[in-house]
């Protein structure tokens, strides 16, 4: 987040015009999942969060006014249960039951990226606009995964990854309001004294909507 910033003073600094958008809003939820152990049937089920961001947009020399190049960064939190963790644990060759569960776990995701935008200019106060978002997504979870036959609980954690995103927005004046789809590519690992998970692939995919007021300089 410090570097991101740094990168802002650095660039406004070039005598670039250009805006910070302070944007927030709310967002629902997916965790695609691929994992890499054939023994596991898990079954999440995502909440939805709310997320704050800083983007900083400006035109470059011999460019088209209305095409911009930036960078940026989110932070924001959402919610995971499992209820069905587990169906069959093969310990010898023998299948054990064990049901695993976790309630209202936080994710935490806090995307580093660039920016490109694309303003369709019109004599309107309306300027509808595209934007594409690339970086690397810093990922943290507070996930606490039960073991009910055992009793025993252990962390979820959760990598960070690369993540993209695309949205379509308008801008009024100062104000504008987007409706975005990211993805974050990660993967978890979970280890008890029955069971271990490595590196299961996951794609916790979002989709947003936000509010957002630019400051021009």
């Amino acid at each position: 987040m410090k570097k991101t910033l740094l990168l802002i003073a650095l660039i406004s600094n070039l005598g670039l015009a250009g805006e910070l958008t302070i944007r927030g809003g709310l967002t629902g939820t997916n965790f695609d999942q691929n994992d890499n152990t054939s023994s596991i049937n898990q079954n999440t089920k995502m909440n939805g969060g709310t997320f704050i961001g800083v983007d900083y947009t400006s035109n470059l020399p011999k460019l088209p006014e209305n095409l911009k190049f930036g960078v940026g960064f989110d932070f924001g939190g959402v919610k995971a249960r499992d209820k069905d963790f587990s169906k069959k644990y093969l310990n010898n060759g023998n299948a054990n039951n064990y049901d695993y569960k976790y309630d209202d776990s936080v994710i935490l995701t806090a995307p580093l990226y660039g920016i490109i935008k694309y303003e369709f200019t019109n004599s309107s106060k309306i300027t509808p606009y595209l934007i594409g978002r690339v970086g690397y997504d810093i990922a943290n979870t507070k996930n606490d995964v039960k073991n009910y036959k055992t009793g025993e609980t252990n962390k979820l954690k959760i990598e960070n990854g690369f993540f993209y995103g695309v949205g379509a927005g308008i801008k009024l004046q100062n104000w504008s309001f987007e409706l975005s789809y990211d993805s974050t590519k990660t993967k978890t690992s979970y280890e008890d004294s029955n069971y271990k998970i490595n590196d299961s692939k996951k794609n916790l995919q979002k989709l947003g909507i936000a509010a957002g007021y630019t400051f021009k300089f």
